[in-house]
This record gives C-alpha cells, structure tokens and sequence, in this order.
C-alpha cells in the first residue's frame, strides 16, 4: 500500500471518529468515551509521525 493511501484512509477514519464514533460513545456510552478517544489521539499521533517522517 502506498503511504498516501495509508494516510488518506487514516485521516478518513479519523474524521469519520469525529464525527460520527465520538459523540454516538459520548452520548451513549459514556463509560467507554475515553477508550475511544485515546483511540482516537493515538490515530492522530500516527498521522503526525507519518508527516514528519516525510517532510524531511
């Protein structure tokens, strides 16, 4: 796969955690919101070292 593919379907789930995931867990299970957002946080952090590691 190439790495622009990988960054554009990470950057889809991401927004689609966002959007959609994050406010259904918050909504309705609260008790799992923080597992998810981590979840979440850890995507994005991911994305970042990917751009990093190609700007260069």
């Amino acid at each position: 796969m190439k790495i622009e593919t990988f960054k554009t379907l990470l950057l889809e789930q991401l927004a689609k955690d966002c959007d959609v995931h994050l406010p259904y867990y918050l909504e309705h299970k609260p008790e799992t919101y923080s597992s998810r957002l981590l979840m979440t946080q850890r995507k994005m952090q991911a994305l970042i070292g990917l751009q990093a590691m190609f700007d260069k």
